[in-house]
């Protein structure tokens, strides 16, 4: 076969031969409204029952939790009511005997192997910074060198000048390290 027929054939494959559109089941007898994906990064082998143990003791849900192990360290939460989801995720970051688990919300439009644990929110403390600039501006840029910035906390905001820090809600990739701080230059000192 020459060269030039080899190119002209491969010209021709096309990734639309193999499409299929299906129409999604309208009776779907596991709906996950109320499901969250958990990744537990952990250089130990932490067992399922500790897993399940921790999050109920933690997370106090008020209607049943279903705790189930879908591969290795990626976990299933079923949530009987939406109140109980919504408590354990906006509550995050949560550790399992020193392990980060890692929680995503999950619909049915994505198998669990497409959910995408690069990224976790974490709550990144900005110490030392006086108030002049405490701005919400000023900590999404301080937070934009670490990620994404979700939410600023102005810890107890009234105009304290003695307080310990301010905070902010922050997607991090989990797989760069972290920025241990920053210099902030002020050219009136010495």
């Amino acid at each position: 076969m020459e060269i030039y027929e080899l190119v002209t054939q491969t010209e021709k494959i096309s990734c639309l031969d193999i499409r299929l559109e299906l129409p999604p089941n309208q009776t779907n007898p596991n709906p996950s409204r109320f499901n969250l994906l958990g990744k537990l990064i952990s250089s130990k082998n932490i067992g399922f029952s500790t897993v399940r143990d921790v999050v109920l003791k933690a997370w106090r849900p008020t209607f049943a939790l279903d705790v189930s192990r879908l591969k290795g360290n990626i976990f299933l939460f079923c949530f009987h009511h939406e109140a109980d989801l919504n408590n354990a995720f906006r509550r995050r970051p949560w550790s399992i005997r020193g392990g980060h688990l890692i929680l995503k919300k999950w619909s049915s439009e994505l198998s669990w192997q497409e959910v995408d644990f690069s990224l976790s929110s974490l709550w990144v403390q900005v110490h030392g910074l006086l108030t002049l600039w405490q701005s919400d501006n000023n900590l999404r840029t301080i937070g934009a060198k670490v990620g994404n910035v979700l939410e600023v906390d102005f810890i107890g905001e009234g105009g304290n000048e003695w307080k310990r820090f301010t905070r902010m809600l922050v997607d991090i990739d989990v797989s760069k390290p972290l920025l241990p701080g920053f210099f902030l230059p002020r050219p009136n000192l010495n």
